[in-house]
């Protein structure tokens, strides 16, 4: 049995080191930790273990989760420090997305009455083909934005309720003086769509 714990000894630095490629949960991993712990009753450190190595699981598991959800943010174009505006909050956002731009940022997200300027937007649509409703919102959240701020429009992704056509991201933005780039994946139910100013690129 002893020949047995000392093979696991290095279990629990292993499979913290591995957590995200895993795609298992922290807590998983300390439910494992338990069953690794009993091979070590033995020698009558049971309890020293169990608490330790979940320890050590956990909190490796939530550094690696915070800097996978950092990378995610950064591939919005926000920055450490950046305000950003969200518009159109409502219960059916990813709150992953929303963490994510927050663990970044280091601030919290802005509401729709934040009246200074703001690094960066976001909006939320899911009103389907309301073409001149989600224009007046590109103008509304443009304008108080800083010139250069990232510009997305997450919209739900086709198939679910609300879900917008390209057509009319496109024609919205253009009236409000907008490109608006090809969407992209960025959860589950949700679409990403990059605005720039005309002459910005696409």
């Amino acid at each position: 049995v002893i020949r047995i714990s000392q093979s696991f000894v290095s279990f629990p630095r292993k499979a913290a080191k591995n957590c995200g490629k895993l795609q298992v949960s922290c807590d998983k991993l300390a439910a494992i930790n338990f069953r690794f712990c009993l091979f070590r009753k033995i020698l009558g450190n049971f309890p020293k273990c169990l608490r330790t190595n979940a320890g050590v699981l956990r909190s490796a598991c939530y550094a690696r989760n915070v800097a996978e959800t950092i990378t995610e943010a950064k591939q919005f174009g926000f920055q450490a420090g950046d305000i950003v505006q969200e518009w159109l909050w409502d219960e059916d956002v990813d709150s992953h997305v929303r963490e994510s731009i927050e663990s970044l940022t280091g601030e919290q997200l802005a509401d729709e009455d934040y009246s200074s300027c703001a690094d960066g937007a976001i909006i939320w649509w899911r009103d389907g083909d309301d073409e001149d409703e989600l224009a007046d919102t590109i103008v509304d959240a443009n304008s108080t934005l800083n010139e250069g701020g990232a510009f997305w429009i997450f919209a739900a992704k086709p198939g679910r309720q609300g879900a917008p056509s390209p057509v009319t991201v496109a024609n919205a933005a253009k009236t409000a003086g907008m490109n608006a780039a090809s969407p992209v994946s960025i959860a589950q139910d949700w679409n990403g769509i990059l605005l720039r100013a005309f002459g910005r690129g696409r």
